[in-house]
C-alpha cells in the first residue's frame, strides 16, 4: 500500500487504495500520508478547482457567500 502511493498518489488514491485493500480511506491516509510539499501541490490544485467553479457562480450566491466569510470573522 505504501509502495503503491508513493510511486504515484495521483493514480493510487486514498479512496482506490481503500476499496483495493478492504479498508478504510482514514486509514489508508494514515498509514500512506503525503509528503508536504505533494500535499501543497494537491491543496493548491483542489482550491484552483474551486476558484473555477466559484467563477461561475451568479450574483446572488457570490454574495451570500460573501456574506457568510464576513460573519465568521467576528466568531
Amino acid at each position: 500500500m505504501r509502495r503503491l502511493r508513493t510511486e504515484n498518489p495521483s493514480f493510487y488514491t486514498c479512496r482506490k487504495l481503500a476499496d483495493s485493500f478492504g479498508c478504510s480511506p482514514s486509514f489508508v491516509s494514515y498509514i500512506t500520508p503525503l509528503t508536504p510539499s505533494r500535499q501543497r501541490a494537491a491543496l493548491a490544485k483542489r482550491d484552483r478547482e474551486h476558484e473555477k467553479a466559484r467563477a461561475r457562480w451568479g450574483e446572488k450566491a457570490s454574495l451570500i457567500r460573501e456574506i457568510r466569510r464576513k460573519r465568521k470573522e467576528f466568531w
